[in-house]
């Protein structure tokens, strides 16, 4: 048996940790799912791998995992394992395909389970890169900037992640999200913007060529073009 309440994962992890009943050999485990790492096969039982806790084996097959984790952000990516997609940071599709976790795990990826990675069934955002795919959450991004024909995404924590794609790819695969493009050079994270000053930065800008600049969170300013200043208001006024 494994249950959970109807709150969507994505609230749990927001809110309070929503505990999972694993039925065990000797009665049951209370386990958040925002906890588990992965789930590895074992036999016939299976290791569940939790965050910051000792792992827990329990007798039941990965395959019953599988089922029972139907609908929920987690995905089968080997025959031996199971991951919390939330917990994943990178993709390596090269010969020896990969995951690496929050917590440094490697994961093996079979050929014949990549596809759940590379087509992008994954809850988080997927950047692509030379060697495969970077996931982030999106709250964490605070703006990305063109570089030639490559993007760099800059992360609340100070990362850089630069992806082979340019910045107008990312504008299309962004348009439902929280994100505007205030600039040629940058598309920003709005969730992060605290002012928009009118005018332009003598130090920095060419008058004529900016209508004002936007500041980050984290005190970064970062100019707002012209042809973009509409776009820019109307966040401000709705």
């Amino acid at each position: 048996m494994f249950t959970e309440s109807q709150h969507d994962i994505i609230e749990i992890e927001e809110k309070l940790p929503v505990p999972a009943i694993i039925e065990g050999s000797f009665g049951y485990y209370y386990i958040d799912l925002v906890k588990i790492l992965f789930l590895e096969s074992s036999n016939n039982t299976t290791i569940i791998h939790l965050e910051g806790e000792k792992p827990i084996t329990v007798t039941k097959v990965l395959k019953y995992f599988e089922h029972e984790l139907l609908g929920k952000p987690f995905a089968r990516v080997h025959n031996s394992y199971i991951i919390n997609v939330h917990k994943l940071v990178k993709y390596y599709k090269g010969t020896r395909k990969h995951v690496i976790l929050t917590n440094g795990q490697i994961i093996d990826v079979s050929r014949s389970r990549k596809n759940v990675l590379e087509n992008n069934h994954i809850a988080k955002y997927s950047i692509p890169v030379y060697d495969g795919l970077f996931y982030v959450d999106l709250k964490s991004v605070l703006y990305l900037e063109a570089d030639h024909e490559k993007t760099i995404f800059n992360l609340i924590n100070g990362q850089i992640i630069t992806s082979t794609k340019n910045i107008g790819f990312f504008k299309e695969s962004l348009t439902d999200k929280p994100f505007v493009r205030i600039h040629d050079k940058y598309v920003i994270n709005l969730l992060h913007v605290t002012k928009y000053f009118r005018g332009y930065n003598k130090k920095t800008d060419q008058k004529g060529k900016t209508s004002g600049y936007i500041v980050l969170n984290t005190g970064k300013g970062l100019p707002v073009s012209a042809g973009k200043k509409e776009s820019v208001l109307r966040f401000f006024h709705s």
